[in-house]
């Protein structure tokens, strides 16, 4: 692999194709050392160099299906077209009765770009329950040097010489091997092209490629799965219900639809969070949809009543939460009974139940409308605040209980790390296997210096996590690499990498978790050492790091 301390920051220019992997031109002899490296390092240039900005190129890659296992050199994916598989075909390339060969050895190369390509698509049936028609994928065998011909070859096999590599036909070739039917363009929308391309990046180790699409110059929104429609139902209908769930399971992800739901017919809707930066970052990610209040909960006092919260200290002078929290509470119950019936909120929606004690819960009733709804989400493993949390059930008559249970987070790799910690069990989400979580013991820089300049992640795909203040005060910028951190969850962009404690991360996802210093955990119980990791490590979607000092 590249040297970390001497690699370059990728560099990509607007109008090339997105590689995955995405190598620069110093990294290829290294990074590419198969038996036909040589043209395969000539067509990665190409297609990357030739092909449209949006389109994505997948290299190198093992699929297998129907009881095949076949290895692609490139797989191409046209938005709104389809899949191409591209072969890179070399030296020594003949064509005599028929018959290809290579060295003198039998070679049938058309045989094996077509059946690539079949297999891929028996995969995706097997993966997403639907196929690509035809003319909607297709095969395509590139030579890079002049095969010796004694014959012609057959007019129906898909092959592009030299010079038309040389000319810049590339694209030509591609579109032709896909055909030009305006119904598959309706077929393979934007959303599937980003499902199934997502799905190949995680598997073959790479990160998804984000981006934005449209449906009708709109945004989409996460689809709710057929479990999370019918407790959807259930808000609607009850006037308590607790959602329970482990991590991953799309606990936030339904409450903002609950949120949505009650909004786009004018109704008022209060979402309340424990953690602060979760509220911060919903408030941030959601634009205005109507009449939804996001808070956190020591905020509500100013927020609805413009009250300030007397602080109290314990008896070092340190910050007293349980006082602190009992004080806000009353002032939520003694203002939230004298508001106004028009002030108060239709919906109550309450994440990370399990963070808040029965009376911070109780208090928030006083804020609700005559048959108002309440939900409450909880997942009791990540009780990380409130030590032997249970739900005060015998405070709500009636209330329904609904268990989210398949995770839809994390890739299987990471979800069978973290269930280990976890006594809300989940199963996972059919998702794919992925990387498995890696032990690192070289510097949290050095890795971040890996992933951003070598292997091309972005700053905002990562986040750094820490047990305690001590291990996050000594992680530094090294702006030599660009590479810089902030603590501030708002100044977290392309340019800055999170870092950050795991209880201010709490309820937060990220496409790469580094835990650093990952042996040196406060001084817990181990049930609660066990919550911590689990609310930690569930953080990370694609890729988990763990930082282990050198012995």
């Amino acid at each position: 692999m590249t040297d970390a301390t001497t690699a370059k920051p990728t560099e990509r220019y607007s109008d090339m194709a997105r590689m995955h992997p995405n190598y620069r031109d110093d990294e290829l002899e290294r990074e590419i050392t198969s038996p036909g490296a040589y043209g395969e390092i000539r067509l990665y240039r190409e297609l990357r160099d030739q092909l449209p900005d949006d389109w994505d190129v997948l290299y190198n890659n093992c699929i297998f299906a129907s009881g095949k296992n076949i290895q692609t050199d490139f797989l191409v994916f046209s938005p709104g077209r389809g899949v191409v598989n591209v072969d890179a075909k070399g030296r020594g390339y003949r064509y005599e009765d028929n018959s290809w060969y290579l060295n003198g050895r039998p070679d049938d190369i058309f045989f094996q770009a077509q059946s690539a390509i079949h297999t891929f698509n028996e995969y995706v049936r097997a993966n997403f329950s639907t196929r690509f028609p035809w003319g909607a994928y297709g095969y395509l065998v590139v030579f890079i040097e002049e095969p010796e011909l004694n014959g012609i070859i057959p007019g129906n096999c898909a092959h592009m010489r030299p010079g038309e590599l040389r000319d810049g036909r590339l694209r030509e070739f591609i579109e032709r091997q896909l055909g030009n039917f305006p119904q598959l363009h309706n077929y393979f929308t934007a959303q599937m092209y980003r499902t199934i391309l997502d799905h190949f990046c995680v598997k073959f180790g790479f990160l998804p490629f984000s981006f934005e699409f449209h449906d009708n110059d709109r945004k989409l929104k996460p689809a709710l799965t057929e479990r999370q429609n019918e407790i959807l139902a259930a808000v609607e209908e009850k006037q308590f219900v607790h959602v329970t769930g482990g991590a991953g399971t799309g606990k936030t992800v339904l409450a903002m639809a609950c949120a949505r739901s009650f909004a786009a017919r004018g109704e008022k809707v209060l979402y309340v969070c424990y953690n602060k930066s979760l509220s911060e970052n919903l408030s941030r990610s959601c634009p205005s949809e109507g009449d939804i209040t996001i808070t956190h909960y020591d905020t509500i006092p100013g927020k609805l009543f413009d009250l300030t919260v007397p602080l109290a200290q314990d008896r070092s002078g340190g910050l007293d939460w349980d006082e602190t929290h009992r004080r806000i509470s009353e002032m939520i119950c003694t203002h939230g009974a004298q508001l106004a019936e028009e002030d108060k909120f239709d919906l109550i929606l309450i994440d990370e139940a399990q963070d808040m004690n029965t009376e911070m819960l109780f208090s928030l009733q006083f804020l609700a409308r005559k048959n108002a709804r309440i939900a409450f989400f909880s997942d009791s493993t990540q009780s990380i605040f409130q030590k032997g949390w249970q739900f005060p059930e015998k405070d709500y008559p009636g209330i329904e209980t609904c268990r989210l249970r398949v995770n839809l987070r994390n890739t299987d790799n990471i979800h069978g790390r973290i269930i280990g910690y976890s006594g809300e069990k989940t199963v996972p989400g059919g998702f794919i296997e992925g990387r498995s979580p890696e032990n690192f013991d070289c510097s949290v820089t050095d890795l971040v210096h890996k992933l951003k300049n070598v292997e091309g992640i972005r700053a905002s795909d990562i986040a750094v996590l820490c047990y305690d203040q001590d291990a996050l005060a000594g992680i530094a910028n090294r702006t030599a690499d660009g590479i810089c951190f902030t603590s501030n969850f708002g100044g977290w962009n392309d340019k800055k990498i999170l870092k950050t404690t795991v209880r201010s991360f709490k309820g937060l996802e990220a496409n790469v978790i580094i835990v650093a210093d990952a042996d040196h955990m406060p001084p817990l119980e181990e049930a609660e050492l066990n919550h911590l990791r689990y609310v930690c490590e569930s953080r990370a979607k694609y890729r988990l790091y763990l930082h282990r000092a050198k012995k």
